[in-house]
């Protein structure tokens, strides 16, 4: 039984106040309600927000609003779009976030005045070319879903600033990546990147490339030193060796955290050969059962590569996350960069500190 009839209440009520923008969040809505798309909204509804409700689908009726800038339709259940949905060429903004979506239709490629786009925490495995042909697109969110490959139709992206692709199965990054124009923000946490481009440098605007937690990335290409970056972030890194930083010898502060847990100081059992050999979850570091299933990693030791976890459900006890904040100045660099590193203990921060 959806909860259409409130719906249209609100609906009424947005006609009689003579109103732009329609906020539907948390209706316990099944279909979006058909007075929406009567002819008094045609023209003037502007911002629809539909989050937290049990949509399924996109209906076809959107087509008739024709100057709908946002739409705003997140946590919802919708598995599928068609290629066949027309939706309002006038929109600026579509989020489509946490919901269960297979896939992006190549029908977007009609959008041509979108210029933000969220898809993050949804089921998407491949980035489609449509994307690449949107001549306003700006932000582009893809984050937490199961994309393996960045397509090369990527660098036609010549208005893309922001591109997030964090905790997705990527290995590789094409080279055509440093060839977007306006590119400033390149978050790709969380994956399993080996290696970054070694065209890099040709990614001249920019100024934020964050890489944290990406295990199997061990080194970064010298031409990373011709950008003028304000942020890398190189936090779970496996070790990532910077030789500028080298004989860099300011440490500008020490940061104590208390949330996350870093297990191979946490209990006793991990110090246990015996345990950590023959437990069914040696592949976690010889973490026993009863627990396993109440942590999640977090993040990587920058030292010894151990990883954080963080408690889902059961808090056993606290330990110290020790983060280094290093500031430094290349030769002809207008500002100096930050860079932060985690430890799991003061002792790797020790060990490591012979780099500084």
């Amino acid at each position: 039984m959806t909860n259409i009839s409130t719906a249209e209440k609100i609906i009424e009520w947005s006609v009689l106040g003579n109103i732009s923008s329609l906020n539907l969040n948390c209706s316990d809505l099944y279909t979006l309600p058909p007075s929406l798309f009567q002819p008094y909204f045609q023209f003037k509804l502007k911002e629809l927000y539909a989050k937290g409700n049990k949509l399924e689908e996109l209906p076809d009726q959107l087509s008739f609003l024709m100057n709908l800038s946002v739409l705003h339709v997140p946590n919802n259940r919708i598995q599928f779009i068609s290629d066949k949905l027309s939706l309002p060429k006038s929109l600026s903004k579509l989020c489509i976030s946490q919901n269960n979506l297979k896939s992006i239709p190549d029908s977007f490629e009609s959008l041509t005045n979108l210029e933000v786009f969220e898809a993050d925490r949804n089921c998407i495995k491949i980035i489609p070319k449509s994307l690449s042909t949107l001549p306003k697109l700006h932000t582009l969110n893809l984050s937490q879903n199961l994309i393996r490959n960045i397509p090369t139709s990527i660098s036609s992206a010549n208005s893309l600033e922001v591109l997030i692709l964090d905790s997705n199965r990527i290995i590789m990054l094409p080279p055509q990546i440093c060839l977007l124009p306006r590119l400033s923000i390149l978050s790709l946490c969380s994956n399993s990147i080996q290696a970054l481009p070694h065209n890099i440098h040709a990614a001249t605007q920019l100024s934020q490339l964050l890489v944290d937690n990406n295990p199997t990335l061990s080194s970064l290409p010298g031409s990373i030193l011709m950008l003028e970056l304000d942020i890398i972030g190189l936090n779970g890194c496996g070790g990532v060796i910077f030789d500028p930083l080298r004989d860099h010898t300011h440490i500008e502060q020490y940061n104590l955290s208390l949330k996350a847990l870093c297990l191979n100081r946490l209990c006793q059992w991990l110090d246990d050969p015996k345990l950590t050999d023959n437990s069914p979850f040696s592949e976690l570091f010889g973490i026993p059962k009863w627990i396993a299933s109440k942590l999640s990693i977090q993040g990587y030791c920058y030292s010894c590569r151990k990883p954080f976890y963080l408690p889902r459900v059961l808090l056993v006890t606290h330990h110290f996350k020790y983060h280094l904040f290093p500031q430094f100045t290349f030769p002809g660099h207008r500002k100096p960069i930050k860079l932060t590193f985690t430890f799991c203990s003061i002792q790797c921060v020790n060990n490591y500190g012979q780099l500084f």
